[in-house]
């Protein structure tokens, strides 16, 4: 607590702020701003007090009318303060090091790590049900030369199966048709299929939580459309 004498009687003025009142008051009324930061800001606030109360009344009550000059007393008040001593650790340092890198691996050897952690994901896991060629020839009558000039053009997705086959989702097929707007899809994925339809089948929060797939599939290929430009820029 600082105490002050008046200049006229001799009497003592007490300027005093609670420190642990103060800094539960920044807490209540910044709750969003981290305690740490409050806490210092309280303790600042307490030094700054303290400063003053340090001071003679006569000298405070000439500086009352000029907040900028009240500032730059008590701040030179706190200056010439001791400075606070911070103890160091004086226990020695324990040096440590680690086993480093070992010897670089061979091509072949680093292969076969990579093997034995991979492991292989069945395309169907996440690609759903697909067809081959002959399966949507008598699923939906669909020619292979029909389904190569719409791959080609980008009007249904084929994923890749091995060196050379395609399989095509079978979801994305309506009324013996791929849905309308797939190309637009494709497009927005730089024309990788792959990425394209798992994007298309990964809930999205633009269709609540729903597959892009199925907002395509209910006619909203322009939401679709523009959701995919906003997920690939």
């Amino acid at each position: 607590m600082s105490t002050m004498k008046t200049p006229d009687n001799g009497t003592e003025n007490r300027l005093h702020v609670s420190l642990p009142k103060l800094q539960e008051e920044l807490r209540s009324e910044n709750p969003d701003v981290p305690t740490t930061i409050l806490d210092t800001m309280g303790e600042a606030m307490a030094e700054f007090v303290n400063a003053a109360g340090s001071m003679d009344m006569k000298s405070l009550a000439e500086l009352s009318g000029s907040t900028n000059e009240l500032l730059v007393a008590v701040c030179r008040v706190i200056a010439d303060k001791p400075p606070i001593q911070i103890p160091y650790d004086t226990r020695p340092v324990e040096v440590s090091a680690g086993e480093g890198l070992g010897p670089p691996l061979s091509e072949a050897e680093a292969a076969e790590r990579v093997r034995r952690l991979a492991k292989p994901t069945a395309l169907e896991s996440w690609a759903g049900e697909v067809w081959r060629p002959s399966d949507i020839k008598k699923q939906l009558g669909i020619s292979r030369s029909t389904l190569d000039s719409w791959r080609q053009k980008d009007m249904v997705i084929a994923l890749n199966k091995g060196l050379r086959a395609h399989v095509y989702p079978a979801a994305q097929f309506i009324d013996g048709r791929p849905v309308k707007g797939l190309g637009g899809i494709i497009s927005a994925a730089a024309g990788n299929h792959h990425v394209a339809w798992r994007w298309l089948v990964t809930p999205h929060l633009d269709f609540g939580k729903m597959p892009p797939l199925a907002a395509l599939k209910d006619g909203q290929a322009e939401a679709v459309l523009d959701a995919a430009h906003r997920s690939f820029s």
